[in-house]
């Protein structure tokens, strides 16, 4: 299963991302500044893509897409 999580690079979508990681999930937060996400802070195998969906929606979609299908 893959699991996109919107603006997932806080607290709450770190924990969420390491219990989607623990059951099995494949997992891609966005960010609006990828560069300045804790990568160390979230468990090994999460991909981080640039993404805003306020600022540039087609770039949003572009991202999405980029996760493609389960």
């Amino acid at each position: 299963m893959r699991a996109l999580l919107i603006g997932g690079s806080g607290d709450t979508g770190r924990r969420l991302a390491e219990r989607l990681t623990r059951h099995g999930c494949e997992v891609v937060v966005t960010s609006r500044t990828p560069a300045e996400v804790a990568i160390d802070r979230f468990p090994p195998g999460i991909r981080v893509v640039a993404a805003d969906p306020v600022l540039d929606p087609a770039g949003f979609r572009t991202a999405v897409a980029s996760v493609g299908p389960c």
